[in-house]
């Protein structure tokens, strides 16, 4: 038969394919999580855990960092973000997806969205003592005078 996707299953599979397709067409997915794969895991780690002693651990200390005062401006200007060859669109999308991910439900609703703005004007201002700030923000004392 012709006409009949039972008579080749190739043309079944590709139905079944175009109406998976069809219906997710509406929601494409985010690449924020590629990105993320691609651009922060080599350091950050698949899992967000980091590396003890240099690299912080997402799933612990996101959610602190950006509810700090000034962590907002840290998370923007670290040098993951500032020298990564993705849009600030893009940017913007792999840091709300870590918020999401790494500093759980409760904070992403808490903070506003990153923005493709926020994230090129960040990148004019690289921060340069990315460890002392971090250890200032998580320890309390915020970002150093003169933001560097």
């Amino acid at each position: 038969m012709i006409g009949s996707p039972r008579g080749r299953p190739g043309v079944a599979a590709l139905i079944l394919v175009a109406v998976a397709v069809g219906a997710c067409a509406d929601h494409p997915p985010s690449l924020a999580r590629q990105h993320y794969l691609l651009h922060c895991m080599g350091c950050h780690g698949e899992d967000g855990a980091g590396l003890d002693g240099q690299v912080p651990d997402l799933r612990r200390d996101l959610a602190r960092l950006v509810a700090a005062p000034g962590g907002r401006a840290y998370l923007l200007r670290v040098p993951g973000v500032t020298q990564t060859t993705l849009a600030p669109a893009e940017v913007a999308e792999v840091l709300n997806y870590t918020v999401r991910e790494f500093g759980g439900a409760e904070v992403a609703r808490r903070i506003p969205p990153f923005t493709a703005a926020e994230v090129a004007a960040a990148r004019s201002t690289p921060l340069l003592e990315v460890t002392t700030t971090r250890a200032g923000l998580l320890g309390g004392s915020g970002l150093p005078t003169g933001g560097r």
